[in-house]
Order: C-alpha cells, then sequence, then structure tokens
C-alpha cells in the first residue's frame, strides 16, 4: 500500500472530510466511551472512596463516633490530608504515633483543630467539639 492510499484509508476510517461515510459513529463512540473512562476515574479518585472504612466492632456494627469522625474527615480535612491521611502538597501526614508524641494531650491537638495553626484554618466555626473528638478519634483509631 502507498503511503497516499495508507492516509486515505486512515482518514476513512475516523471519518475525516466525508459526513457521509458510517464510520463518524465510530469516533463519537470512542470518545463516549473516553469520557465514561475519565469520569470513572475522577469519581474514584475523589470523596469517600479512599477513605478508610470502620470497621465492624464486636456488636457487629461499626463504632458510630468512629464512623461520624469518618464522615467530618472526609468533608473537612482529606482535601489536604489525603483521603488516607498520608498528606498532599496543601497539608501534611497525619501519621497517629507522630501527632501523640508531638501532642502529648487529646486537648492539645483538639485545640489546633479548633484554632488552625500554620497554613491550617481553624474549624471551631464549623465543627462542634464533638465532631473535632470524633475525627482526632478516626485519625488516631482508623487511619
Amino acid at each position: 500500500m502507498a503511503d497516499g492510499e495508507a492516509q486515505f484509508a486512515m482518514a476513512s476510517a475516523v471519518g475525516a472530510g466525508s459526513r457521509t461515510g458510517g464510520q463518524r459513529p465510530l469516533v463519537m463512540v470512542a470518545a463516549w466511551w473516553l469520557a465514561v473512562v475519565l469520569g470513572a476515574s475522577l469519581a474514584a479518585g475523589c470523596g469517600s472512596g479512599d477513605s478508610p472504612e470502620v470497621a465492624a466492632g464486636p456488636e457487629g456494627t461499626p463504632d458510630p463516633v468512629l464512623v461520624a469522625g469518618r464522615e467530618v474527615f472526609i468533608d473537612r480535612c482529606a482535601s489536604c490530608h489525603g483521603a488516607g491521611g498520608g498528606g498532599t502538597g496543601d497539608g501534611p501526614g497525619l501519621d497517629a504515633d507522630r501527632l501523640r508524641e508531638k501532642y502529648a494531650a487529646h486537648d492539645e491537638l483538639a485545640a489546633v483543630v479548633a484554632e488552625g495553626r500554620n497554613r491550617m484554618p481553624g474549624f471551631a466555626g464549623l465543627l462542634t467539639a464533638d465532631e473535632i473528638a470524633a475525627v482526632l478519634r478516626y485519625v488516631n483509631e482508623v487511619l
């Protein structure tokens, strides 16, 4: 096949230069599948899918405080600290051992969440004391 024939065959396959060729729908189907795959990939990378679930306790159900803490984490923390707490360019990782070492008292870490520190905003106006306690338990016990 000569170069000109190959270019013509390729152009015909994708419907270039012809609106009546039956191949145009092939391009549309391929574009649709690409959009579906990209959309699914973006959705999988966002939201709660990556934040660890709370395991069931001895009663067979997850601890409701940890479940509430997970929801707070997903809504308020994951965008900067990462869905799994490993950190992002916007916030550090939340290693529970390092946090316990740096903030010996629970109240100290709760104050950081409430009042903020460095680039982290304070959440006192957005979260209740119970929600702060729940998200700290989630970080400490689940992440």
